[in-house]
C-alpha cells in the first residue's frame, strides 16, 4: 500500500525523498521532519526506496517539482480557521489530494504555473505555509516526531493535482518588490553570504535580538535578494530552535524588502564584524571582502580552523578541555565485545585461514540485521563499505556475500583507482581520507567499513609501514573519522615470518597497527595433538574496551554453489572458544607463556606504542598495574625492546620490524 502511495505521488509531480528517523531527536523534536541529505533540493532520488526507508523507522518527504505546491496547514497558528474560510471561497480545494498530518494539520496538493514566484506564507491566511519547488512536506506513512502519530492519506492522488484557483494564485504570488528584484546588487553575493555565514554557529544566535541582528545585517549586505534569503534561512535552520521556521524567516526577510531604507545601524559592516570575531577564517573572509588579495595576510591556525577541534582553553596552539565539560557516552557495539562502532578493529592471520570470508560473514549480518554466532543479539541493520585490494568483486566478493546470505544492495565496493583531472592513482588512506569522509556523509546508513588488506591502502611510496610514526599518522585520522561517523572500521592484515612469540608480535609491519586498534583478533588453524583438525579459530589478541574474557569462535570454510552454478565458499560458525590467540600460539609453539608474562607484553606494547619512554617511569607505571621488575625484564626480552642511554637517562623503545627480523 505504501509503495502505491509513493508511485501515485511521483505521477502527480512530487518526489519522495529521505528524511531522518522520526524518533532521532538530536537537539530538536523537529529533526524527524528534516531531509537526511544536505543536497536534497537537487539530488536525484529516482531509485530511492521510500517504502523500505519507512520500514526502517525513517520518515519520508515529498518534494514538489516545478509547477507543484503543497499548502501546509498548521491549526496551532490559525491554519484551521484560514482553511475553513478558503474552502468557502474555493470549494474545489475540498477535492484536491490531501494528507492528514501527525500533528493535527493538513497538506493540500495543487498545481501552479511553472516559474511562479511563491510567497512562503499564504497572504492574509495565518497558519498556512506554501511549500513549492526546493521545499518539502512529510509524506503519508511517516510518524510525527512529537506525537508519534502517522501521517495518513485523506484524499488520494489521482494524476496531477488540480490547478490552484485564479483568486488563490494572487495570494501565492510575490511582487517584484517583495522578491527584492528592483534594487541594485548588494555588497555580497548570495554565494559570499553562504561562505561567511558558514563560519558562524547559528545556535549561538538563538536569542531573538542577536538572531535579528544577523538577519538584518545579511539583508543589508545582499540588498535583500531572493537567493540570499534562501541562503540565510537554510543557515538559520541549522539551529534546532529555527529548524522548522523557514517560512516565518522568509516572511520576515520579505517584509524587510518592503521596508528597505531608514538608516538602520544594523548594516553590512555589522555582519563582517560578527564573522571576523569567529576566528582566523572569519578574519580572512572579511579581508577578502574588502581587498581580494588579503587572504595572504592571515596565517593558518590549524586548531582554530578545524570546526571539529575541541572547545576549551587555548594556549599557544594547544587546547585544554576540563573533564567535567566533556559529555560522557557509552560504547556502542556492532558485534558486542568484538567490534565497536566508532573504533578501529584489526584482524590478522596466516594465509588461507579465511580472513576475508570472516569479514564478509560479519558484513552479511549487518546488511540483514542477522544474529551473531555467540548469541549476543543481532547486528544493527545498515550498509557496508568494502575496500578490497586482493579479491575481484565479480567472481569472489559478490559470490561470497551471496553465499553468506547478505543483502548485496546494502554493500558498496570502493574501486581502488581514484580519478582526478584526467589522472588516476590508487586510493590511499593517507591522501584520500576526505573522499572517504564524503562517502560516509552521502551514505549515512553505513555501519561497517572493511579494509582488506590495510597495507594496500596506506599510500604507495609515502608511508613506511614498518615505522610506528608513519602508521600512526595514517590510522589516527582514520580512527577519528570512524568516531565522528559512528562506523566500525575492520581492517585486515597478515602475520609476519616469526615462528614464535605472542600474537601481538606476529602482526606484520609496525606494531602501531595493533596499538591503535581498540580490538584485535586473529584467525588461526585449529590443532589437536599437533595435527590440523580442518577447523579455523577466530581468537582474541587484545580487547581494550570490553570484557577481557570475550570469547573466540570456531568455524569451518565450506563450499557453496549459487543458484547460477557458481562455486564459492562461506563461513560456517561452530561453538564459542574461551582460548586466546596467545594461548593457541603457545600450544602450537610447544610452550605455554605465563599469564604474567603475557600481561607484561601487552603492557609494553601499549606503553611504548607512541615512542621511547624513560626506563624508570616505565618501571613505575608497570608497578602500578602489578608487574614486577622481573616480569617486565622477561617481557622486554620477549619483545626485543631496545634500551639505550641518553643525557644520563636510560630509555626503552620497541624495535622496528627490520630489527625484529634480525632475531
Amino acid at each position: 500500500m505504501k509503495t502505491a502511495v509513493f508511485e501515485a505521488a511521483l505521477e502527480a509531480g512530487f518526489d519522495p525523498i529521505p528524511l531522518h528517523r522520526w524518533d532521532s531527536a538530536k537537539g530538536s523534536k523537529k529533526l524527524g521532519k528534516a531531509p537526511r541529505d544536505d543536497g536534497w533540493t537537487t539530488a536525484d532520488y529516482s531509485h530511492f526506496d521510500a517504502a523500505g526507508h519507512l520500514a526502517k523507522g525513517f520518515n519520508v518527504g515529498l518534494r514538489p517539482r516545478p509547477g507543484r505546491i503543497a499548502l501546509d496547514v498548521d491549526p496551532r497558528h490559525g491554519g484551521g480557521d484560514s482553511l475553513y474560510a478558503l474552502e468557502l471561497f474555493f470549494p474545489e480545494l475540498r477535492d484536491a489530494p490531501r494528507t492528514k498530518t501527525g500533528g493535527g494539520g493538513e497538506h493540500i496538493f495543487l498545481s501552479v504555473p511553472e516559474g511562479l514566484p511563491l510567497s512562503p506564507l499564504l497572504k492574509g491566511n495565518p497558519g498556512i505555509e506554501v511549500k513549492g519547488f526546493t521545499r518539502q512536506v512529510v509524506a503519508p506513512g511517516s510518524k510525527h516526531p512529537e506525537t508519534g502519530k502517522l501521517y495518513r492519506v485523506a484524499v488520494p492522488f489521482n494524476g496531477p493535482p488540480p490547478m490552484a484557483p485564479e483568486g488563490l494564485l494572487s495570494l501565492l504570488t510575490l511582487t517584484p518588490r517583495e522578491r527584492g528584484e528592483d534594487v541594485e546588487p548588494g555588497k555580497l553575493s548570495a554565494e559570499q553570504l553562504r561562505d561567511g555565514l558558514s563560519l558562524l554557529d547559528p545556535a549561538k544566535f538563538s536569542e531573538e535580538a542577536r538572531f535579528f541582528e544577523v538577519m538584518a545585517a545579511s539583508h543589508h549586505a545582499t540588498n535583500g535578494s531572493a537567493d540570499a534569503m534562501g541562503v540565510f534561512c537554510q543557515w538559520a535552520a541549522g539551529d534546532p530552535e529555527y529548524a522548522d521556521c523557514i517560512a516565518e524567516n522568509e516572511s520576515r526577510w520579505l517584509r524587510m524588502n518592503l521596508e528597505r531604507g531608514g538608516g538602520s545601524l544594523i548594516t553590512y559592516r555589522t555582519l563582517l564584524n560578527l564573522i571576523a570575531a569567529a576566528g582566523p577564517k572569519g578574519r580572512r573572509f572579511v579581508a577578502t571582502c574588502d581587498r581580494p588579495d588579503a587572504a595572504e595576510d592571515f596565517a593558518d591556525d590549524p586548531l582554530e580552523d578545524d570546526p571539529e577541534a575541541p572547545k576549551g582553553e587555548r594556549i599557544k596552539g594547544l587546547s585544554l578541555t576540563r573533564a567535567s565539560d566533556i559529555e560522557e557516552k557509552p560504547i556502542f557495539w556492532l558485534w558486542p565485545n568484538h567490534i565497536a562502532l566508532g573504533k578501529l578493529t584489526g584482524l590478522a592471520g596466516e594465509p588461507d585461514q579465511g580472513k576475508s570470508q570472516v569479514t564478509l560473514a560479519i558484513a552479511a549480518a549487518v546488511t540483514t540485521g542477522g544474529a551473531w554466532p555467540d548469541d549476543s543479539g543481532t547486528a544493527p541493520l545498515g550498509e557496508v563499505l568494502i575496500l578490497s585490494a586482493e579479491d575481484d568483486a565479480e567472481d569472489t566478493i559478490k559470490p561470497r556475500l551471496m553465499a553468506a546470505g547478505a543483502d548485496t544492495s546494502k554493500v558498496l565496493i570502493l574501486n581502488m583507482l581514484v580519478r582526478m583531472k584526467g589522472e588516476q592513482h590508487t586510493f590511499s588512506l593517507a591522501d584520500d581520507l576526505p573522499r572517504l569522509r564524503e562517502v560516509l556523509r552521502l551514505h549515512p546508513e553505513i555501519r561497517l567499513v572493511v579494509i582488506d588488506p590495510v597495507s594496500a591502502y596506506m599510500g604507495t611510496g609515502k608511508v613506511d609501514t614498518f615505522k610506528n610514526s608513519d602508521v600512526r599518522a595514517v590510522l589516527a585520522p582514520l580512527a577519528d573519522l570512524a568516531g565522528k561517523a559512528g562506523v566500525a572500521v575492520l581492517f585486515v592484515t597478515h602475520f609476519n615470518k616469526r615462528e614464535n612469540g605472542s600474537a601481538l608480535s606476529r602482526v606484520m609491519d609496525s606494531l602501531a597497527f595493533t596499538a591503535l586498534a581498540r580490538s584485535f583478533w586473529a584467525v588461526l588453524p585449529e590443532r589437536e595433538a599437533g595435527e590440523l583438525t580442518g577447523r579455523k579459530l577466530l581468537l582474541r589478541v587484545k580487547q581494550n574496551i570490553a570484557a577481557s574474557d570475550a570469547k573466540g569462535h570456531a568455524y569451518r570454510l565450506e563450499g557453496f554453489t549459487l543458484p547460477g552454478g557458481i562455486n564459492t565458499s562461506r563461513v560456517a560458525w561452530e561453538e564459542a572458544i574461551s582460548m586466546t590467540a596467545n594461548e593457541a600460539l603457545a600450544e602450537q609453539d610447544g610452550k605455554h607463556e605465563s599469564p604474567k608474562l603475557l600481561d607484561g607484553i601487552t603492557f609494553l606494547m601499549s606503553a611504548l606504542k607512541d615512542g621511547p619512554v624513560e626506563s624508570s617511569r616505565l618501571n613505575d607505571r608497570g608497578a602500578t598495574v602489578g608487574l614486577s621488575l622481573a616480569t617486565l625484564r622477561r617481557a622486554k626480552q620477549h619483545l626485543h625492546v631496545h634500551s639505550y642511554q641518553e643525557a644520563g637517562q636510560w630509555w626503552c623503545e620497541l624495535p622496528s620490524l627490520e630489527e625484529e627480523e634480525d632475531y
